[in-house]
């Protein structure tokens, strides 16, 4: 089938047909070249093996080919060395035909390294505001250097750069953060030996929601609004106390719910004394399951942990102990409900040196949060999402055309 025509030319005589006169080569065959040149001392011999049938004038061009390699060698032998460059045929300096300097991408760099040292984080808007300060910096003209996509793709490849998603937040850096928990390592060995302590408890707390619904989900690529269901419930949460030892043994947790709060002023002081803040009727509910998971359940109006929680946690695990029991350590987060001045002097009566983990640290300086907690939000999360495929399963086996209703899970299912 012959070539169609197209348009005709309006001017010149259009692109020229590739006749491939030349011939470029990577540099590990220049590299061979140049060895077997050293080798033999013989340009002709190295031309017939690696140049075969060349013509006589082809074999000029040749033999001052392998001169001009040979003086190139140092280039050469650096190029072929490195896997990346070893299969291309030319090699040019960071940087050439590109309209930013190389001095202004230094100061776009260490820009861009004084942010991450602080925390800052920076996004590809930020980096082409700043790289087009610095190129009129420089007197380029605003309109010949726009900070396209194609160059902060170039940018980051020369610099070894690229997007991450955070993977974690804190007003404290890093390095930072390191020195500080050893400090607060040392810290804990010699109050730890200065007071004959063995045996180093360590208590964290965190929230758990009703409703753990997956992040993500499938939806056409164009769609503008992603709408799932939910039970109503997915801000509805409590908070969850661990505790664990340097022996590595876990111990039960405790559970703080929501529960709505008598307005009588004796009755709220009898749940809280004898009912660990429920009502009468919901307490007979509770307790089978205090029982059944081995766990211990309170309320109160806000789910969250107070200064009486941690006096009755300090009660319930220490309660054998008094003042002249071999000290033990407790590590807490700092948490102002921890540090409430009767929760001080109830611990000195157990003989428990409670210290308090520095804030901010507690990604890092936290045994709990860092190789526990974790692992039970993901089952959580697993429950969950089981707790949902049961519902659509009975949903598809039975309800007929009515539409599906997302029910959370209860106090109980959540326990």
């Amino acid at each position: 089938m012959s070539k169609p025509v197209g348009r005709a030319k309006i001017k010149g005589t259009g692109r020229h047909e590739k006749k491939f006169v030349r011939q470029a080569y990577n540099y590990e065959f220049k590299l061979a070249v140049v060895d077997h040149f050293t080798e033999t001392k013989n340009v002709r011999a190295t031309v017939e093996r690696y140049f075969p049938g060349a013509s006589e004038s082809a074999g000029k061009s040749k033999r001052k080919l392998v001169y001009k390699w040979h003086k190139q060698r140092a280039l050469i032998e650096f190029a072929a060395g490195n896997t990346r460059l070893a299969g291309h045929q030319r090699m040019r300096d960071i940087g050439l035909s590109t309209i930013l300097p190389r001095d202004a991408e230094a100061l776009l760099v260490k820009w861009v390294n004084d942010y991450r040292r602080d925390g800052v984080p920076i996004s590809a808007l930020m980096l082409q505001l700043k790289a087009e300060e610095v190129a009129r910096g420089f007197g380029i003209p605003s309109g010949r250097f726009s900070g396209t996509w194609r160059w902060l793709r170039g940018f980051k490849k020369r610099h070894r750069l690229s997007f991450r998603a955070k993977t974690h937040t804190g007003q404290i850096t890093p390095p930072d953060a390191m020195e500080r928990a050893t400090a607060f390592a040392k810290a804990v060995a010699a109050r730890a030996v200065a007071e004959g302590i063995t045996v180093i408890y360590n208590a964290d707390q965190t929230g758990v929601n009703f409703e753990l619904l997956p992040r993500t989900t499938l939806s056409p690529t164009e769609s503008k609004t992603v709408w799932i269901k939910c039970g109503k419930m997915e801000k509805e949460r409590m908070t969850v106390m661990l505790l664990g030892d340097s022996t590595g043994r876990k111990y039960l947790l405790f559970l703080v719910m929501k529960t709505a709060m008598s307005k009588k002023d004796e009755t709220r002081a009898e749940n809280a004394a004898k009912r660990h803040g429920f009502g009468k009727r919901l307490r007979h509910q509770l307790e089978p399951l205090q029982e059944e998971h081995n766990v211990r359940i309170y309320g109160n109006q806000s789910a969250w942990w107070t200064g009486g929680l941690t006096v009755e946690f300090l009660r319930y695990h220490f309660r054998h102990r008094d003042v002249f029991s071999q000290p033990v350590m407790l590590l807490l987060d700092d948490f102002s409900g921890h540090w409430v001045s009767e929760v001080g002097e109830y611990a000195t009566t157990l003989n428990v040196v409670m210290m308090k983990v520095p804030p901010g640290l507690t990604w890092l300086c936290q045994p709990a949060d860092a190789v526990w907690i974790k692992p039970v939000k993901d089952r959580l999360r697993r429950h969950w999402v089981e707790h949902l495929r049961r519902q659509l399963d009975a949903h598809r086996d039975g309800a007929g055309d009515q539409p599906f209703s997302m029910v959370p899970p209860c106090r109980a299912t959540v326990a």
